[in-house]
C-alpha cells in the first residue's frame, strides 16, 4: 500500500483506510499473468474489464480484493452506489468515502469473474498514479489473490494463481503469517523485538514505524531481521505508521526490496510465505 494505512500499510499503496468487506469471490482455477516491474519498482499485471483492458497494480497490502480508478468507472460508465460503512485516507490525508460498482466480467490470465464487485475512492488511484510515475487503474488486493494458493516470482516475472503446493523445504526460507483484519502479518524480530510485518508487494521498499525505531520519518535504516531461522540484512524507510499500528498491531512492512530478490509463493492452505531463491 502506498499512502499511509490499514488498506494498504506503508507502501506503494498504502491507505490509511479501516479493513475492506471479507471477499464475495469464489476460489478462481489455475491462472499465469506475466508482470511488469516499474522503476519505482512496483509490480503491474495487464487485465480487462467489461472487455476493457486495463492495467492493474499488484499489492497484498490492500484488503480490498479490486479497487478502480474513478477514471476508468467514469469510461466504462459503472453504476456507483456510496458505502457509508467505508472510508480511505488519499495520499494528501483527505478523508475519501467509498462507492461499490458491480463489474459485469474481470478477465486476469485467461480466467474469468462474473458479476463482482469493485471499489471507488475518489481519485486516490490517480494520485499514487501520479507519484509512482506509472498510469494504472485497477488495483489487485489480498482479497482478490489469496482465494488460493499464489506465487510472485520477481524474477521470472509472473503471477500464477491456484498454484499448489509450496515448493520443497530447504530453498530460499519459509515463515507462518496470521490474517489480521484481512491482511497477512508476517511475525519477525527486528532490532532484537518481536514484531508485526505486513507483506506488502505495494511497498517499494520495507518500512519501519518511525517511533518503534527511534528514527527520523524519511530516514532510511539498516536493520537486521530475523524471519523464522533466518537472519537478513535489510534497509528500511522510516515512516509514520500509528494508523496501521492500531489497527493492525504492525510496526512495519516487508516490501519490493526484499521480495524483488525471490519468488514469493503464499500458501493460503497453510498460512505458510516461502521465499523461494
Amino acid at each position: 500500500m502506498l499512502a499511509t494505512g490499514l488498506t494498504l500499510a506503508g507502501g506503494a499503496m498504502a491507505d490509511q483506510a479501516e479493513a475492506g468487506p471479507a471477499s464475495s469471490l469464489s476460489a478462481p482455477g489455475p491462472r499465469r499473468l506475466d508482470v511488469e516491474i516499474s522503476a519505482y519498482p512496483l509490480v503491474f499485471a495487464q487485465v480487462r474489464i467489461n472487455d476493457h483492458p486495463a492495467l492493474a497494480l499488484v499489492d497484498t497490502g490492500s484488503s480490498s480484493p479490486l479497487q478502480l480508478s474513478a477514471r476508468l468507472a467514469g469510461e466504462l460508465q459503472l453504476a456507483l452506489v456510496s458505502d457509508p460503512s467505508r472510508t480511505v485516507r488519499g495520499l494528501d490525508g483527505r478523508r475519501l468515502a467509498v462507492q461499490r460498482a458491480t463489474i459485469t466480467t474481470f478477465v486476469a490470465g485467461g480466467g474469468v469473474d462474473r458479476d463482482i464487485q469493485a471499489e471507488v475512492a475518489a481519485d486516490r488511484i490517480e494520485s499514487i498514479a501520479a507519484q509512482v510515475g506509472t498510469p494504472f487503474d485497477v488495483i489487485l488486493g489480498w482479497g482478490f489473490l489469496s482465494r488460493s494458493d499464489f506465487t510472485l516470482d520477481y524474477r521470472q516475472r509472473v503471477l500464477r494463481l491456484d498454484d499448489g503446493p509450496a515448493p520443497p523445504s530447504g530453498r530460499g526460507l519459509a515463515v507462518g503469517y496470521l490474517v489480521v483484519n484481512r491482511l497477512p502479518m508476517v511475525p519477525a524480530r527486528w532490532g532484537g523485538r518481536d514484531i508485526q510485518l505486513l507483506l506488502d508487494t505495494g511497498a517499494p521498499m520495507c518500512n519501519i514505524d518511525a517511533d518503534f525505531a527511534h528514527a527520523e520519518a524519511g530516514s532510511v535504516v539498516s536493520q537486521d531481521v530475523v524471519l523464522g531461522t533466518t537472519t537478513l540484512a535489510l534497509q528500511w524507510r522510516a515512516k509514520d505508521l500509528s494508523v496501521m499500528r492500531t489497527a493492525l498491531g504492525a510496526a512495519g512492512a516487508l516490501g519490493n526490496n526484499l521480495l524483488g530478490r525471490y519468488a514469493v509463493h503464499v500458501d493460503t492452505r497453510n498460512r505458510r510465505i516461502h521465499l523461494d531463491v
